[in-house]
């Protein structure tokens, strides 16, 4: 059991290091890389790649200047009573306000589930990764 688990530490490891020598030659593994949405606890809103495969900090990036916590989860984000609560202030009108409501317009389609949040390769309809995806 102990050497399984060494084991797989020592293959994650070797994973991890060709991923980022692919990085330096201008492969970027990661960009194909986004979360499927469960439960929403371990998926940070602004930060990590779950809704659509885009970052929402660059999609919505004058509300996302507005946030104050911005490693919120999706989970925590989501359940908040008054979704602005975590801004410095509400949005105001013009640019602000129009990625604001569509922000909220993209929020209430989110329908969390009990179960955990996991990976997803966007490079295959399965959503799973193989070999021949990346070819």
């Amino acid at each position: 059991m102990v050497l399984e688990v060494l084991l797989l530490g020592i293959i994650f490891m070797n994973i991890v290091k060709e991923v980022n020598l692919l990085v330096d030659k201008g492969i970027d593994l990661r960009s194909y890389m986004c979360f499927k949405l469960g439960n929403g606890e371990k998926v940070r809103f602004w930060e990590d790649r779950w809704s659509d495969g885009e970052l929402l900090k660059y999609r919505f990036s004058r509300v996302y200047t507005l946030e104050m916590s911005k490693d919120i989860t999706v989970a925590s984000k989501v359940s908040l009573q008054n979704f602005t609560s975590s801004f410095r202030r509400h949005p105001r009108v013009g640019v602000e306000s129009q990625q604001f409501e569509e922000l909220m317009s993209m929020v209430r389609d989110i329908h969390l589930v009990p179960m955990a949040d996991r990976w997803s390769w966007t490079l295959s309809s399965s959503g799973d990764f193989s070999v021949s995806s990346v070819r």
